[in-house]
């Protein structure tokens, strides 16, 4: 997510610029931040809630449990080393109760940290210009992009490199999604980061806040003929630039396409499925279930067709709605997929408002892909398994695709579809 998910940004929430650095950092270490959501109309009545309320179960709050609860909030007041204002206590039982699903990629918000999530749903966000995403074993935070010309590229902050922590805020004691909200804030305060290089150098900069503008979308033309689109999350932009970039490519005489989805941690499944409705034929693209068994289907209208050759380049990076575009191309034999198992993220989460402005994001359903496969915690298998190498220089700001090996088999194999 980047500091944006956008990603879970979630995205987890930031782009790229540094091709080379991007992709070189995130296959080798093939990890994801846990996260992307279905988003929910942030609109919840008062009476809505109450309603709600009413016609639910909340007997563990009996009188024993209140009593606890403000015992344990008498010996925090006079034991514990440090001041926690009634403030901090409040929302600390509400992120528990939360937590108590077990589920790492169910959260409460804030009502300041809700309006940063929303920003990066948008396409932009105040930050510092980084992606980062989460290993879901050892917690630690990673830099899988950082965009060119931001904060975070001119404080020096690499892809590949561990982010320790923001200000005050240790990255692998918290959510994703929390942690970004440190990161994110005001443009032009500022937030310390302490981090670590590839190389084992750590470094403690304080980096201004901007504006910044995420695109998800990054196209050219690899040979006379084969485009490369590369979509590094799916917000409510990446439509919009998805067409502009076939749009542009078959301008340029585009007779096939291979999809970099290798950097993609997932985002809105609105997007993907807007976009895969752009290019598949009518059918269900993919489908939700709930815990009760209600079904929900996103489907394709045949309106539009790009019925060319496709590759769709996966990695150990890819998850949720990037997952949903895999599978959908192969569940429609309409791409050849190549790369490595993708993360396994199966599940949608949607934003449920609270009446005080804060809200809750949980787990709510499991999708599946059009043939019925869910690919929670197994991920999706490439057609030709293929680990990432680049030839090319490193030490390159200008990443050459023509020296990816797995872009020079997806050429081969376009090449051969073609005939």
């Amino acid at each position: 997510m980047e500091e944006q998910f956008n990603k879970d940004s979630d995205m987890s929430e930031e782009n790229i610029s540094q091709e080379g650095k991007k992709l070189r950092s995130s296959f080798k270490r093939g990890v994801l931040a846990g996260a992307s959501c279905v988003l929910a109309v942030l609109a919840l009545l008062l009476l809505g809630g109450l309603i709600f309320l009413k016609n639910t179960s909340s007997d563990f709050l009996d009188s024993n449990t209140r009593t606890k609860i403000k015992l344990i909030a008498q010996m925090i007041d006079k034991y514990y080393y440090k001041e926690v204002d009634d403030e901090t206590k409040e929302e600390g039982l509400y992120r528990g109760l939360v937590e108590s699903t077990g589920d790492k990629y169910s959260t409460y918000y804030s009502s300041d940290e809700l309006a940063d999530v929303m920003k990066g749903y948008e396409g932009h966000y105040e930050g510092i210009g980084v992606t980062l995403t989460q290993d879901k074993e050892s917690g630690k935070v990673l830099v899988i992009n950082v965009i060119k010309d931001t904060p975070g590229e001119k404080a020096g902050i690499l892809a590949g490199d561990e982010i320790i922590s923001a200000d005050s805020f240790t990255a692998a004691s918290m959510d994703l999604t929390n942690f970004v909200s440190k990161i994110k804030g005001e443009e032009g305060t500022k937030v310390k980061i302490t981090g670590k290089h590839a190389n084992g150098k750590t470094y403690s900069v304080d980096v201004p806040r901007e504006k910044i503008v995420y695109p998800t979308v990054e196209y050219q033309m690899l040979t006379d003929d084969i485009g490369l689109i590369s979509i590094s999350g799916f917000d409510e932009e990446t439509k919009n630039s998805f067409d502009k970039a076939v749009k542009e490519l078959k301008r340029s005489g585009m007779k096939a396409v291979i999809y970099d989805l290798r950097t993609n941690p997932g985002g809105l499944v609105k997007s993907v499925t807007e976009i895969l409705d752009e290019i598949l034929p009518k059918g269900v693209l993919v489908y939700l279930l709930d815990k009760e068994g209600v079904r929900k289907d996103f489907t394709s209208d045949d309106e539009h067709q790009l019925d060319i050759p496709s590759v769709v380049l996966i990695s150990q990076s890819t998850a949720s709605s990037g997952e949903i575009f895999a599978g959908a191309m192969r569940d429609f034999d309409k791409a050849t997929l190549i790369g490595e198992t993708t993360y396994g993220k199966g599940i949608v989460q949607d934003i449920k408002p609270l009446p005080d402005g804060s809200a809750i994001k949980l787990t709510i359903e499991t999708y599946y892909t059009p043939k019925g496969e869910c690919i929670h915690e197994k991920g999706i298998k490439p057609d030709i398994e293929l680990a990432f190498q680049y030839n090319g220089d490193k030490k390159s700001l200008k990443y050459d695709y023509l020296k990816d090996v797995q872009v020079q088999k997806a050429i081969k194999v376009l090449e051969n579809e073609k005939r």
